[in-house]
């Protein structure tokens, strides 16, 4: 289950101007990752708002980390945290014992920057609805990034 990055042209600014070489196609927010067997109808809706997308707001903490091999960006979001625990509530199991909002920026970090000399993108983050989607165990070799010319 995940939402969609609908501002990510402004991400992929952002991240040419860091020094980034590639962004990955497809960002996006993952709400849960789970192979457990879920009826999604009893999931139902996220609680707030109806127009069904969500807006992390400007600033707030934000920092960019690696997770395995992905880089991130990781930022706060009370809601985004409550649904996946109300989800873990109704019995769904994942992999990764702790939750931290994040977009994924890329799996090609260049091999002179140093990621802590990074400054993590601090604009607004607009999210697309929730989007409901099976398992699919070969992701990784879906992944395509996009090259930035000069």
């Amino acid at each position: 289950m995940r939402r969609d990055v609908l501002n990510a042209g402004e991400i992929q600014k952002w991240a040419k101007a860091q020094g980034f070489d590639t962004v990955q196609d497809g960002l996006h927010v993952t709400i849960i990752h789970t192979r457990t067997p879920m009826d999604w109808i009893k999931v139902g809706e996220d609680y707030w708002g109806d127009s069904g997308k969500m807006t992390i707001a400007e600033g707030g903490p934000r920092l960019m980390e690696r997770f395995g091999d992905a880089i991130v960006l990781q930022f706060a979001s009370s809601r985004l945290t409550w649904r996946h625990e109300d989800i873990k509530r109704m019995g769904a199991e994942t992999d990764y014992p702790e939750y931290q909002p994040h977009v994924t920026i890329t799996w090609k970090l260049p091999q002179d920057m140093d990621l802590s000399k990074v400054e993590p993108y601090r604009g607004k983050i607009e999210l697309g609805p929730e989007v409901f989607e099976e398992v699919n165990e070969a992701w990784k070799a879906a992944v395509k990034e996009q090259t930035f010319t000069a």
